[in-house]
């Protein structure tokens, strides 16, 4: 007997209101003080951003914060209501995501992201290595001489260690 397989498609009911409900929850879970920034245009900036990141083929994967605070802070119109705390906060969201996703990372302890959208500081994350602690977050200011050109990451395979680690630039788009 052979297996058929079924494309779900949006004319089958609720099969669009339960993407646009993992679409949504993925990208305000942790970003509440975006959502309450934005309001009742929530969804509007969610199906713009959507559609921004289909034309440019990225993935909703760890990252998909750090694409986010760069298309508002380069969006006409949103970069307006994104102040520093929004900046931080979306950054943390992103290495939150890295922790808890990072597939590609599976035996690193510790990751930083950098963004241009928030130049002075880097935000850092340190896995737990027990189970009932939280990761530690952590803010590191950087010196003209430690930022990188563009937006970029970096991975410690040993905790606490963020010496010789070397920037890996991230591909953003820079049409937004």
């Amino acid at each position: 007997m052979q297996a058929t397989t079924q494309q779900l498609t949006e004319d089958q009911p609720g099969i669009v209101s339960l993407m646009r409900q993992s679409q949504f929850y993925k990208i305000y879970k942790y970003t509440p003080r975006l959502l309450a920034a934005l309001g009742e245009e929530g969804d509007i900036v969610l199906d713009a951003f959507l559609s921004w990141m289909d034309k440019n083929n990225l993935e909703m994967e760890w990252s998909l914060h750090l694409y986010l605070l760069h298309w508002l802070c380069h969006h006409s119109v949103w970069k307006k209501i994104i102040d520093n705390d929004i900046k931080k906060e979306l950054l943390i969201a992103a290495v939150t995501r890295w922790s808890l996703l990072g597939m590609e990372h599976v035996t690193a302890k510790g990751m930083q992201i950098y963004s241009s959208c928030l130049p002075d500081a880097a935000i850092g994350i340190w896995k737990s290595t027990e189970m009932a602690r939280p990761a530690k977050i952590v803010m590191l200011p950087l010196s003209d001489d430690l930022r990188p050109a563009r937006d970029a990451y970096k991975v410690s395979f040993s905790s606490g260690n963020w010496e010789g680690l070397e920037w890996q630039t991230l591909h953003i788009p820079d049409r937004i």
